[in-house]
């Protein structure tokens, strides 16, 4: 397998485990890292197909387990299993995250999707 065991992944990643990744439209990559309890916002560059860290920011609460964009991007949902909180990021027009909007209580959230409004 590819990984052969879980000492193995371990020692790849010193636990800390991505759960989720989206990308924006503008090809920023987000990536929810439970152990760490942190958001990762990367850039691609097409020329290179290379990833560069922009910024790692608290995710809010505790596991955060999915993630997701609303549909004009300007806010980072966060689910956040063991703390039992979805959290708002305010995301800024470069695709950084400035703050914590709100948080709302929600029994072991594991899983968030938005509706995209038909335009």
């Amino acid at each position: 397998s590819y990984f052969a065991d879980a000492k193995t992944f371990g020692k790849f990643n010193k636990g800390r485990w991505a759960s989720a990744l989206i990308i924006s439209k503008k090809g920023i990559l987000y990536a929810a890292n439970r152990l760490h309890n942190s958001i990762c916002v990367l850039k691609s560059h097409r020329d290179t197909k290379a990833l560069t860290v922009v910024q790692r920011v608290p995710c809010g609460g505790l596991t955060p387990r999915d993630i997701a964009l609303n549909a004009d991007e300007s806010y980072l949902l966060v689910a956040n299993q063991h703390s039992h909180s979805i959290v708002v990021l305010a995301v800024e027009a470069d695709g950084r995250i400035n703050h914590m909007n709100s948080k709302v209580e929600v029994p072991l959230p594991s899983c968030i999707k938005t509706l995209r409004s038909a335009q």
